[in-house]
């Protein structure tokens, strides 16, 4: 059998600037040994859920919230993403770990909002946080926390899935780069608005940026 790398499955241009973007989308920590408190933010990524259960499981951390009601890519969901998540991920969680669920937000802030306020309701300190998330919504989901709530500590984290994975055919490819051709608009935009706060755009990313969207990949765009 040959040992050669499979070729990708969409035109190598738009894949370099896919990968440019991945790699600085996707932040990469490891899993503190200790944290007051996990946050799943919902999704359509379900691995996200089982990986969030696993850490529970093998760090023992003593609470978690999975948020999300349903989005964009979620509204065939029977149950909140919430919901899904704490399902998928229950088995992995130890007896020790407290469980929240908050079925209300709609996006990143209010994921992170509404968690914090659910964990005030119910005389839940914390102080210090891990976010769990997909990986191109890293970055922007720990610029939201920064931007909110300034004051407390997080650090973002995701399960380990190469870029070759969400670019395996040109259909997933396609509805990959817009996503991520999305994200990076908002990472530009939303500081202005105050939605996050401003983080340093390299300029090989911002070339990759419009390099995909001349190329068509613009359906997640803010209009």
């Amino acid at each position: 059998m040959s040992n050669a790398a499979k070729p990708p499955a969409i035109e190598r241009k738009t894949y370099d600037a896919g990968k440019c973007l991945f790699e600085y989308l996707a932040m990469e920590f490891r899993p503190p040994l200790t944290t007051d408190c996990v946050i799943a933010l919902g999704s359509k990524y379900l691995n996200v859920a089982s990986y969030a259960g696993e850490l529970c499981g093998k760090y023992g951390y003593p609470v978690i919230v999975f948020s999300g009601n349903k989005g964009r890519n979620t509204a065939s969901f029977t149950e909140t993403e919430a919901e899904v998540f704490e399902r998928i991920a229950r088995p992995r969680i130890p007896s020790t770990t407290r469980v929240f669920l908050e079925k209300k937000a709609t996006n990143t802030a209010e994921n992170i909002r509404f968690s914090l306020q659910l964990l005030v309701d119910n005389a839940v300190a914390c102080r210090n946080f891990l976010l769990v998330q997909n990986a191109t919504m890293t970055r922007r989901a720990l610029a939201t926390f920064s931007k909110l709530f300034p004051a407390l500590r997080a650090t973002c984290i995701s399960p380990d899935a190469p870029y070759d994975t969400y670019v395996a055919s040109p259909a997933e490819a396609e509805l990959f780069l817009d996503e991520m051709v999305g994200n990076l608009q908002r990472i530009l935009l939303y500081p202005r608005l105050g939605y996050q706060v401003e983080q340093d755009v390299p300029e090989d990313v911002l070339a990759a940026y419009r390099f995909l969207q001349s190329q068509g990949y613009d359906r997640q765009l803010m209009r």
